[in-house]
């Protein structure tokens, strides 16, 4: 085979690519291009086992010459399919390789004679030749990748991990760093957090003074302002959320809206989230009765019919069930306090005959829910209305009892905690309860006029220490992660989401700890740092197989422009209150 191989060199070193190629034929150039990209990474994988020992040993370079073999055989198989250059750059490689298996079949014959002088000798050249495959593999892979993203719409499965999407992984929370630039060796890698319960709507109402306590009115100082909003208003406030998240390790965000007066609303959060590329769970929130009998609520009631009617027509329009979906709907009457018992059960009547919408509401967040639903147990109230099940998610549900957690747990519905806005106004959930019930339990920031500032590492935190205000241990570092990621996914129902593993969709953060100041020191375990250190921007985010931030700015976003176009909408809601 490597006889034939070097024959044919000549003539594929000088090809070019027919940038003009018909469908068919991109399709294999960029399944070749991916196939090389698997290769060329397990063999860079089969060396840092190595890394450390002192030789490589016979398994070892077995399996280096295995992938080596599939690298040859590859070329042969997709020779017309690759440029020509490429085509020297996979040779040059492959025969560094060859050259690689030979030095360790010399050092290991002078280790079984003890041949000190050579075992020095030949080590250092080793050593050498590592570092040197090491950098021009970079190379190669950076090559891959250019070519892929070039081509994504024509890769097969570009979207999924398979040895790696633009970084080394292992099937692991402590994945090692990553390799998006040949600087990116102190990177930290997990899968993308998913923020499981968010208003993007509330980004433009930071920090408003007469918003900082729950008994501020704060529901109607919210309202009069959700009320002077554009539809372009919502745009410009959801991608800032987005981005925000995003840059705060989500890749999936949870987006309720309840204040709705026009269904288009909903294509402007859409609008943004591709814009932003993260993944959107879109939940049409409503509201059909004013408990308060509040004027600057009226705005945002509706007809119970109307609800139903525009809520189809969003679930027609958005919700995609396949298991790489960019957009997913649920529907989500606000709370007990805004939604009649008739709403309720028409929603879930409705949510049940399309496939995948999931069921959201606001659960025991106040403490007087009792006595507005006239049930002694709010698990009971939603069993009548039916709406208890696996595809039933309660949020905010710091004021259930243990009972209800109970019967939560056995109807197989999931819970939601966005612990600081929840410490701000209304108190603390029994997460530590949960777990030991196994509810299925996710993390979620809501709005920013609830917190100032939606941060999924923020929110793991203070669901870690709020458990230790309630007198109990603080929840483990990995598990708090775990909560955030295959915890989210699992609230969500999205099965390829949350984990690194083969065939699981590419949607993975990176984190650069090691450049930055207060994460100086936490050495000992730096993944679990990232909930105990404090807030940190992602160095580098792939959503879907694609970066859509690198160096800790989006590829595509002007932040300067959006920061902008943020302040002065604020601004304009601010003067015409």
């Amino acid at each position: 085979m490597q006889k034939r191989f070097n024959d044919l060199s000549k003539y594929f070193f000088s090809r070019k690519i027919n940038k003009s190629m018909d469908h068919e034929k991109q399709k294999l150039y960029s399944v070749a291009y991916t196939l090389f990209l698997k290769i060329v990474c397990g063999l860079i994988n089969c060396l840092n086992a190595y890394a450390g020992s002192d030789f490589i040993n016979s398994k070892c370079a077995e399996e280096i010459k295995e992938k080596n073999d599939q690298l040859i055989e590859a070329l042969f198989k997709y020779s017309l399919h690759i440029d020509g250059e490429d085509f020297k750059s996979f040779h040059s490689f492959k025969n560094k390789i060859l050259h690689l298996l030979q030095l360790v079949e010399a050092l290991n014959f002078y280790i079984r004679n003890n041949d000190k002088s050579n075992i020095k000798k030949y080590n250092e050249e080793l050593i050498c030749l590592q570092n040197e495959i090491k950098t021009n593999y970079r190379k190669v892979v950076d090559r891959i990748l250019l070519v892929l993203n070039n081509n994504v719409k024509q890769i097969h499965n570009v979207n999924r991990i398979l040895t790696l999407t633009n970084i080394i992984i292992t099937n692991s929370c402590k994945a090692n760093a990553g390799n998006t630039s040949s600087e990116s060796d102190n990177l930290i890698t997990i899968p993308g957090f998913i923020n499981c319960w968010s208003y993007s709507w509330q980004s433009l109402f930071r920090n408003i003074p007469e918003m900082q306590n729950a008994g501020d009115n704060w529901m109607f100082n919210l309202a009069k302002r959700v009320d002077k909003m554009t539809l372009e208003d919502f745009y410009t406030a959801a991608r800032t959320h987005y981005l925000e998240c995003l840059l705060g390790g989500a890749t999936t965000v949870v987006d309720c809206l309840y204040m709705v007066k026009d269904n288009a609303v909903f294509d402007q959060l859409v609008r943004a989230a591709n814009d932003v590329g993260i993944r959107l769970i879109l939940i049409r929130g409503s509201m059909d009765q004013n408990y308060w009998g509040n004027k600057f609520l009226s705005p945002f009631i509706q007809d119970r019919q109307k609800i139903l009617v525009e809520s189809e027509a969003i679930i027609k329009k958005y919700h995609d069930t396949s298991d790489s979906a960019m957009v997913q709907v649920g529907l989500g009457p606000c709370s007990i306090k805004t939604g009649s018992k008739e709403l309720y059960q028409e929603t879930a009547k409705l949510a049940r005959q399309h496939d995948g919408v999931q069921l959201f509401t606001l659960l025991g967040e106040e403490p007087d829910e009792k006595k507005v639903c006239g049930f002694p147990s709010l698990s009971q109230y939603m069993k009548i209305l039916d709406w208890l099940g696996d595809d039933v998610i309660f949020v905010n549900t710091v004021n259930l009892e243990l009972n209800d957690l109970k019967r939560i747990a056995q109807n197989e519905s999931k819970i939601v905690d966005c612990p600081r806005s929840n410490a701000r106004g209304t108190g603390i959930s029994k997460l530590q309860e949960m777990i030991e019930l196994e509810i299925p339990i996710g993390i979620g920031t809501a709005g920013a006029a609830g917190n100032d500032r939606c941060s999924m590492q923020d929110e793991l935190l203070w669901a870690r220490y709020s458990q230790g205000l309630r007198g109990l241990d603080y929840l483990k570092p990995h598990d708090v992660i775990q909560i955030g990621t295959k915890g989210g996914a699992s609230i969500i129902n999205r099965s390829y989401l949350g984990e690194i593993k083969n065939g699981y969709l590419a949607d993975l953060i990176l984190y650069d700890t090691k450049n930055t100041i207060h994460y100086a020191g936490a050495v000992t375990d730096p993944v679990g740092s990232l909930v105990g250190s404090g807030h940190l921007d992602v160095h580098t985010a792939i959503v879907n197989g694609e970066i859509v931030v690198q160096n800790g700015r989006h590829v595509r976003l002007d932040h300067t422009e959006i920061i902008r176009k943020q302040n002065e909408t604020a601004l304009r809601i601010e003067k015409q209150l």
